[in-house]
């Protein structure tokens, strides 16, 4: 799974028209469950900033998204959100790191495993 992130900046009276966007039923609901894996979007609010909103969006793959992000249909929606004075900025498409597993050995390394050459030169 990969993590679109967004921010917005929202020119101040529009934030009701932007954030219905992204409500259930919204322009960006609607589009968002038709685009091959897409998972879901959350959008943030900064209370201190209150004109800077936060998408993070959740794909299966970053093939899905790319190919999303090459659509007609989202390209028309990002078109829309210049109607609203809305300014975008790609963070980029992030996911964890790598998870390196480590053998049991190294999970639980055995306390005082050097304790009997210790005891030999007592």
């Amino acid at each position: 799974m990969i993590y679109a992130i967004r921010l917005y900046e929202i020119e101040t009276g529009n934030i009701p028209v932007f954030t219905a966007l992204f409500a259930e039923g919204g322009d960006w609901y609607k589009l968002s469950s038709k685009l091959d894996g897409h998972i879901h979007t959350d959008l943030l609010h900064r209370a201190t900033f209150p004109l800077a909103f936060l998408s993070i969006e959740f794909w299966i793959s970053e093939q899905c998204h790319d190919r999303a992000q090459k659509s007609p249909e989202l390209r028309e929606f990002t078109c829309s959100l210049q109607h609203v004075r809305a300014t975008q900025w790609s963070l980029g498409v992030f996911s964890f790191p790598r998870r390196v597993e480590k053998t049991r050995a190294e999970q639980f390394p055995l306390v005082g495993a050097n304790s009997s050459d210790e005891r030999n030169t007592l």
